[in-house]
């Protein structure tokens, strides 16, 4: 067992962090009802670069399919270039930022005014953190709580996901029930994905030539999140891919020994990942799964064990065990991951993310 360091206590801190946006919902509900809610005619369309745009698109089927909203996420630089063009005032634009703005990001919302069309920013704002010309703000955590860039992720992940109320026939509804039920399993499932990972990375860590995240669907950018996280702290070449793709065509390029990690918080896409890794395993892939209860991926050779939940709350559940692994790797490659941490999107003056391969710049729900 390892000491814990800021960036291990920054993810343990997750349940509190996310217990007490819980305990605001109603503080929220009321800044998503007057400053999120398009007039009649009008979108939502939230943007961001790094995480924010990750939870702008992980969080679009609970808001879209989930509260019923017109919503469109995007990156920063679509929303700038592609999206402001086509903006008006019944529009809501939405900055969704856990940590520093871009360039971009901030450009992105000088448009997004000038298009006439409101600006709210979410999330929290860092002593740093260049200044976007909102005309409101929310903060996920408050300033009494200590934050760091991992626990910041979820909060305003799970404030995107619980900021309207959900439909209630609606498969992808977000009930703040369920989700109190999950940050109560929170701390067990972090201690034993941190003990399931530490001696994965232990294993395989000192020769991985690449890593690659699979999922597919509404959980891909789930994997874009995790591509990110890695390639930021242990600079290796890490890719997010669908899972079908990968197996049927991109696997018989990828550069060995690597490792496969699975994301798949539905039974039909389990029984496909066990598939897989079965596959995948025979041709030296070392293969792992993120699996909630009910969605087993059996042939995979590392399983980390998530509670059942539903498929709404998915993203909250992969990012801790996402951030143990970048952790734990960067720190048996070397790397100093608390440096890295440093930065809400993991960049460093001077590097260049390696090859995250996201699926795609624009999830739109209409």
């Amino acid at each position: 067992m390892t000491s814990d360091t800021s960036v291990l206590s920054d993810i343990r801190h997750q349940p509190v962090i996310l217990s007490s946006l819980l305990e605001r919902i109603h503080e929220l509900h009321s800044f998503a009802r007057e400053h999120l809610t398009p007039a009649p005619g009008g979108h939502l369309h939230a943007y961001g670069s790094g995480d924010g745009q990750f939870a702008a698109r992980t969080a679009a089927p609970a808001l879209a399919g989930g509260a019923g909203l017109s919503y469109h996420a995007h990156t920063a630089l679509h929303l700038q270039i592609y999206q402001s063009p086509h903006l008006g005032p019944a529009d809501r634009v939405l900055a969704v930022s856990p940590g520093n703005d871009s360039e971009c990001a901030l450009q992105a919302g000088a448009a997004a005014r000038a298009a006439g069309s409101p600006l709210a920013r979410l999330g929290d704002i860092t002593a740093d953190s260049p200044e976007i010309d909102a005309t409101a703000y929310f903060e996920p955590t408050t300033a009494a709580l200590a934050r760091g860039p991992n626990s910041s992720y979820s909060a305003t992940l799970a404030a995107l996901l619980l900021a309207f109320p959900p439909l209630r026939d609606s498969p992808w509804r977000v009930d703040p029930a369920a989700m109190a039920a999950l940050v109560e399993q929170l701390p067990a499932l972090i201690d034993l994905a941190h003990r399931q990972l530490i001696a994965l990375a232990a294993r395989h860590g000192a020769t991985l030539a690449g890593i690659h995240l699979l999922s597919a669907g509404p959980h891909l950018p789930s994997a874009d999140y995790g591509a990110a996280r890695l390639a930021a702290l242990t600079r290796l070449p890490v890719w997010s891919d669908d899972l079908e793709e990968f197996t049927r065509h991109r696997c018989r390029v990828a550069e060995q020994p690597a490792l496969v990690m699975f994301l798949v918080p539905e039974p039909r896409l389990a029984r496909l990942a066990s598939d897989s890794a079965e596959v995948l395993n025979a041709m030296g892939f070392t293969t792992v799964s993120l699996e909630p209860a009910g969605c087993p991926v059996s042939h995979a050779q590392h399983r980390v064990a998530l509670p059942a939940l539903p498929e709404a709350l998915a993203g909250l559940a992969f990012a801790p065990p996402l951030q143990l692994l970048a952790h734990h790797l960067a720190t048996i490659a070397g790397r100093d991951p608390e440096r890295a941490s440093s930065s809400h999107d993991g960049t460093l003056p001077g590097d260049t993310l390696h090859q995250v391969h996201p699926a795609g710049p624009d999830f739109r729900y209409s």
